[in-house]
């Protein structure tokens, strides 16, 4: 599978996702306020030129936030990225909504904590870098999906 994947989106959701499904994937960062996601080569791949964009081993795209996280958690159902129950899978649900709708105006840190709140129901996690010591102690594969693709480590 291949991410296409931009600095300041929600796209930082499904690298942390892909990470805690331990999924083997490659990553493209799109340099999205550059305007690379208008260009015919991204638009080929996505024709509505958004990023998160999963490229799926079987070459199919999805390409929204919330069908991608919601995809992930039911083909690895063992990793327990969505809750059985239906109404706690229907708050998670509302809570990937939420992701999607303010990813725009988030940043990386609020990223990974509506993710890890939404879907991981452990504590939260700690800022890109400055709290990376915490981070590791509590959350291993959060913490290296952070320090990947947080812009302020790019």
């Amino acid at each position: 599978m291949k991410l296409y994947w931009g600095p300041h989106t929600c796209a930082i959701g499904i690298h942390v996702l892909l990470k805690e499904a331990e999924v083997a994937y490659e990553t493209a960062r799109i340099d999205v306020s550059g305007g690379a996601t208008r260009h015919s080569d991204f638009l080929k791949i996505n024709p509505k030129g958004k990023v998160p964009t999963l490229v799926r081993d079987d070459g199919s795209v999805l390409a929204e936030f919330g069908a991608i996280a919601t995809w992930l958690a039911k083909i690895h159902p063992a990793k327990k990225l969505l809750p059985i129950d239906s109404d706690a899978e229907a708050r998670s649900v509302e809570m990937l909504e939420y992701v999607e709708g303010t990813g725009r105006e988030a940043s990386c840190r609020s990223m990974i904590d509506i993710a890890d709140a939404a879907l991981f129901y452990v504590e939260r996690v700690g800022p890109c870098k400055t709290d990376q010591t915490s981070v590791e102690r509590r959350a291993p594969l959060r913490a290296n999906a952070e320090s990947a693709v947080c812009p302020q480590s790019a």
